[in-house]
């Protein structure tokens, strides 16, 4: 795939945000740090996932990033609202497990 300007100009707003937010993050107390930690691993993943992939991405697929004021953020809100996890429904799951001890073996053991 060819690198055009949109991939530069993309690449670079991603990065320099990328930077901004780890810098914010590693000023904040730990328990802020602690408190956004989905949020966090949400940011490193799509990071990831757009960078390792980044050379294969058309110019018309990145282009709308352009229009974002953060468009790493505007993507990795994206992506959380579309993953649709419900963190509460796993854990009342895992509480019925314990609860219930004889269904462990068709659920699986618990997560320490």
């Amino acid at each position: 795939m060819a690198w055009t300007t949109v991939h530069d100009e993309v690449f670079k707003k991603v990065n320099q945000e990328m930077d901004e937010y780890q810098g914010r993050m590693q000023n904040q107390p730990g328990q802020v740090v602690y408190n956004h930690a989905e949020e966090i691993a949400a940011m490193g993943f799509c990071y990831n996932q757009l960078m390792s992939g980044f050379h294969d991405y058309q110019a018309e697929d990145l282009a709308p990033l352009l229009h974002q004021e953060k468009p790493l953020e505007a993507l990795c809100q994206l992506w959380m609202s579309e993953r649709n996890y419900d963190p509460s429904e796993e854990f009342e799951r895992v509480l019925w497990s314990l609860r219930n001890p004889q269904t462990e073996e068709q659920i699986g053991p618990a997560m320490c």
